[in-house]
């Protein structure tokens, strides 16, 4: 995906376009216009939507973030390859 596209696909399921976080249905977590490449099953963007929807600014929801990840069960990789596009985005930048 495009990191200048929004959240516009025909296969979402969840999805926050002023955040640009997405989930595409029986596919991976995209935030900020970058696929992670993580499975989700909604689990993984619920949490990261509500850290979004919580953050008073980036990082507070890098912060959120990273806390809710570490207790998923995810394996390093999938923690990292979520974190960068988290700390990556502009979420939180505008408030």
């Amino acid at each position: 995906m495009d990191p200048n596209e929004t959240c516009n696909d025909g296969n979402i399921v969840d999805c926050d376009s002023s955040f640009s976080i997405c989930l595409l249905e029986g596919t991976t977590v995209i935030i900020g216009g970058f696929d992670s490449g993580v499975p989700d099953t909604g689990s993984i963007t619920g949490g990261i939507l509500h850290c979004a929807d919580g953050a008073g600014n980036h990082g507070q929801f890098v912060s959120c973030a990273t806390h809710f990840l570490e207790g998923l069960g995810l394996s390093s990789c999938e923690k990292y390859a979520i974190q960068v596009y988290v700390g990556s985005s502009d979420i939180g930048n505008n408030k």
